[in-house]
């Protein structure tokens, strides 16, 4: 739960400007990358960095695809 209220408030805070969902979906990956200082505990932030391993992931994926 202390994850989702700092995650909240940082998705909300972006401001997305990408043209279609892949830019969107990349920005979002990037951004949330460079905030994830914000979260304090070593087991947050590693979660943290560890969904935007797989966010990277699934843009590989999809450039693969196309």
């Amino acid at each position: 739960m202390a994850i989702n209220e700092m995650l909240w408030r940082i998705v909300d805070g972006i401001e997305l400007v990408g043209r279609d969902y892949y830019e969107c979906y990349s920005e979002l990956t990037n951004k949330l990358e460079k905030h994830s200082d914000r979260f304090t505990e070593k087991l947050q932030t590693d979660f943290i960095r560890l969904q935007t391993e797989k966010m990277k992931l699934w843009l590989e994926i999809i450039d693969k695809l196309e």
